[in-house]
């Protein structure tokens, strides 16, 4: 269905780094001191994490009220979390294999949480911009047939493609216009299996949405904050509102609101993920990998997303470290006792890859 298909993982959101813009301390070029340097657009790969949670720690600051010491509680257990385990995701995959089901349900909704805090006060990575920009038709707004499967919970695409939106950015909208397919999604518009383009998100998507959808459901505002359409301190309300009335705190019934965080190794969804890959990848002769380094931990989901493509003719790696992410590509096919199909590494980051198989 899909000639050209697009991987992503968290090097797709990398965005840029230098010196924290609320920096205030003033210093000298003489002194020993450096300003802090961090993440200044897009959002932390893996290994950044420590440094990523430390760092919005001392932007949410020390303010000890009702709301800040939940925001204190989410952040710090992530923290330790990031410190002690090789990724975040390696932790969650721990808590869900050994049946600690209402601590992985509550590590889940802090990850969502952080990653709705951190792309509040975080602009996208800009690099969307350009590939949305390159790739949309002027006139019909459509992009051309292709797919794009990503690793990522983040929103970084549906920030960077909302500015298309010219009547209210409203998230169902958005995901409307992709055709997003999000396993957890039971209200936003359905994904189209037949539609030429298509946006599929392998571990669901880092936010929440009500139980019991009105005119206040979390679908219609707080993912809207992304577009700056409540104020500060009505997001931390609603964010608190979230942990407090969520999965973990109602293991047992029907929580007030739900988490479209879902990896793709819970039982739940996953053949219709694996159907998905079958049906997008039959036709497809390219692909590109962008920012992603093929965990262990995603072995499964990986290996059937290359065997979902059997008339593969090239492979596009596009990386800083695309000589290791080539070598595990085809170790993947070792695996699968089939010959790679051509491997092209791009090095260069700067923008994502286009590949003339996209006209």
């Amino acid at each position: 269905m899909s000639k050209v298909i697009y991987l992503l993982g968290a090097g797709a959101s990398y965005g840029s780094r230098g010196v924290l813009p609320h920096f205030s301390v003033p210093f000298m070029s003489s002194d020993n001191m450096q300003p802090p340097k961090g993440i200044i657009r897009g959002l932390p790969i893996l290994s950044e994490f420590p440094q990523a949670v430390a760092q919005m720690q001392d932007e949410v600051g020390k303010n000890q009220d009702d709301n800040n010491k939940i925001i204190s509680e989410i952040i710090t257990h992530i923290l330790n979390v990031s410190k002690e385990y090789p990724t975040i995701d390696t932790y969650a995959k721990m808590l869900y294999t050994t049946k600690q089901i209402e601590e992985y349900e509550k590590f889940k909704e802090q990850i969502a949480l952080f990653f709705l805090m951190w792309q509040r006060s975080h602009k996208h990575d800009i690099r969307y911009d350009a590939f949305i920009a390159s790739l949309i038709d002027a006139e019909t707004r459509e992009f051309p047939p292709m797919t794009i499967l990503t690793w990522n919970y983040d929103m970084q695409f549906e920030m960077s493609y909302s500015k298309y939106i010219t009547e209210g950015r409203a998230l169902w909208k958005i995901w409307d216009k992709l055709n997003v397919y999000c396993k957890s999604n039971g209200s936003l518009p359905k994904y189209n299996v037949e539609h030429p383009f298509a946006f599929i998100k392998l571990n669901g998507s880092a936010m929440f949405h009500a139980s019991k959808p009105d005119d206040r459901s979390l679908r219609y505002t707080l993912q809207d904050v992304m577009w700056r359409s409540t104020d500060g301190e009505q997001f931390v309300k609603d964010i608190c509102s979230i942990y407090e009335n969520s999965q973990h705190k109602n293991i047992f019934a029907v929580p007030e609101y739900v988490n479209e965080l879902s990896y793709a190794w819970e039982d739940f969804g996953k053949e219709q993920i694996k159907q998905n890959l079958e049906q997008r990848g039959a036709d497809c002769e390219t692909l590109v990998i962008i920012g992603y380094s093929f965990p262990y931990v995603n072995r499964e989901i990986d290996r059937h997303i290359f065997s979902s493509m059997p008339n593969l003719k090239t492979i596009y790696v596009q990386d800083i470290d695309a000589v290791n992410v080539k070598e595990r590509v085809t170790a993947i096919y070792e695996y699968m006792q089939k010959d790679a199909p051509r491997i092209i590494s791009k090095t260069d980051v700067g923008q994502f890859f286009i590949p003339n198989e996209l006209g």
